[in-house]
């Protein structure tokens, strides 16, 4: 029984990461995912709605049914952008790194994105301090997640001078 108890998280380590690439592998499980979830709501929602009730013979009593489903839990997506930028704002307080503000050319948008020494090499730092200095667009790729509509935790794969400024 020990040495079961033990294993234990290992197993759940080995299942998490079997999950995790399924997901990755097969759209159509991150949506089926969802759909579940959605259902797995209802069903809290209407235990809720029914004073009370069990789910999969747990007891769940409708206080803390209804505030699970009144804390609502959103779900973000991973998102990846390339795009024309321009550098609205460096922030070298970070103390692994910096940050930088890009707004989308075409949009105007925001972006806050991470700008770690692992992550992208001297010249893509003197071609972000380039264009921020001479505001100058450049093409960024970046990869982050998409919260509520918004990109979160963004952190930048690589910076190129913009095509028509390259050519002169």
């Amino acid at each position: 029984m020990l040495s079961n108890f033990e294993s234990q998280p290992e197993n759940d380590t080995k299942r998490y990461e079997l999950l995790t690439r399924a997901l990755e592998s097969r759209p159509v499980l991150k949506q089926i995912e969802q759909s579940v979830n959605q259902a797995r709501e209802e069903i809290v929602r209407a235990v809720a709605d029914e004073r009370g009730g069990s789910i999969q013979g747990i007891a769940l009593p409708q206080e803390v049914a209804a505030e699970i489903t009144s804390v609502s839990r959103t779900q973000s997506s991973e998102a990846k952008l390339a795009g024309q930028y321009k550098v609205a704002r460096v922030d070298t307080t970070v103390p692994d790194g910096f940050r930088v503000t890009l707004e989308d050319v075409n949009t105007g948008d925001l972006i806050t994105a991470s700008l770690f020494g692992a992550l992208i090499s001297a010249e893509h730092r003197r071609i972000l301090q380039d264009a921020e200095w001479k505001k100058k667009p450049l093409f960024v790729e970046m990869v982050g997640r998409k919260l509520r509509g918004r990109i979160v935790d963004a952190k930048i794969v690589s910076v190129a001078v913009h095509q028509q400024d390259a050519t002169r």
